[in-house]
């Protein structure tokens, strides 16, 4: 977390003077970012040819706040690939998600 505060990759939602909703981030590459959804490998921030940021905090009580707070991020990162796990408090096995950028024809 303290790469996401230092690096000012993070987002906090707020309401009526309540904080409702935290995102955090690692900027990466897409090659990285697969590895570590498709095979749990250890995920890493890149330094150069960043095309991919992988979501690794989301926290909020309300299930209304996730997908904003994930496009937005998106509109900071433009041209960015998006990942994420989802974990269950429950026990659920974990729901791996990605928003791949697209990638122009011709």
């Amino acid at each position: 977390m303290l790469y996401q505060l230092e690096t000012s990759s993070h987002l906090i939602a707020g309401l009526d003077d309540r904080i409702v909703g935290y995102l955090g981030w690692i900027q990466t590459t897409c090659d990285i970012a697969e590895a570590w959804l498709k095979r749990d490998a250890q995920l890493q921030p890149a330094f150069d040819n960043i095309d991919a940021v992988a979501v690794t905090v989301l926290a909020t009580d309300d299930r209304k706040y996730v997908l904003p707070l994930i496009k937005h991020a998106k509109t900071l990162n433009p041209g960015c690939s998006v990942f994420w796990k989802r974990h269950f408090i429950d026990g659920r096995l974990a729901a791996k998600r990605a928003v791949r950028k697209k990638i122009p024809v011709g």
